[in-house]
């Protein structure tokens, strides 16, 4: 992720109640009901995409092994599939990231089955990384979606995606930093 992409990421985390500061190199976001502990790195995002379709994922991890949170990631998921597009930030469990970063190796090595993402907050995030042909095809399809409060009314914003991908991108992401961590 370059440094504009971390900067729109980190405004857009902070309206959601997070605070940015920086640790070293990386934006970090700190939520205010810590006392000021840091503890979420913005790290490289997933991508997996092709010349017109693209999902990005970027991940602040929860760091602080004292809150029962440890391991969840906040995630900036962004997508662009056939003209429709959505963006939404949303938590996926530690569990759910380690279920997901060992099915994409064993996708990855077998070319065949599936990787599954779901966030904790029903119907807001769901992605399957899976074999579509039996000689090693690979798609990303799912959907995203956030609620959308104006002053009368909630709106559920939504959009579905899917679209083929380079098998090769798996074991790229595989070795994004964050995703690395669960295999």
């Amino acid at each position: 992720m370059d440094a504009r992409a971390a900067e729109d990421w980190v405004e857009n985390v902070v309206s959601n109640g997070w605070r940015a500061t920086t640790l070293g190199q990386l934006p970090t976001l700190v939520d205010d009901r810590l006392d000021g502990e840091e503890s979420l790195n913005l790290e490289r995002s997933l991508c997996f995409g092709n010349q017109e379709d693209r999902i990005e994922l970027a991940a602040a991890v929860e760091r602080n092994d004292s809150l029962p949170s440890e391991g969840d990631a906040r995630l900036s998921v962004e997508v662009r599939s056939s003209g429709f597009g959505g963006r939404a930030d949303l938590w996926v469990s530690r569990e759910s990231l380690k279920a997901f970063a060992s099915q994409l190796a064993g996708l990855d090595n077998t070319r065949r089955g599936q990787a599954s993402l779901t966030s904790m907050s029903p119907d807001q995030f769901e992605m399957s990384v899976r074999a579509v042909t039996s000689i090693g095809h690979v798609a990303v399809e799912g959907k995203l979606s956030r609620r959308c409060r104006s002053e009368n009314a909630t709106f559920i914003h939504a959009v579905s995606f899917g679209f083929e991908i380079d098998p090769g991108q798996l074991s790229e992401g595989l070795r994004v930093s964050w995703l690395s961590e669960y295999v």
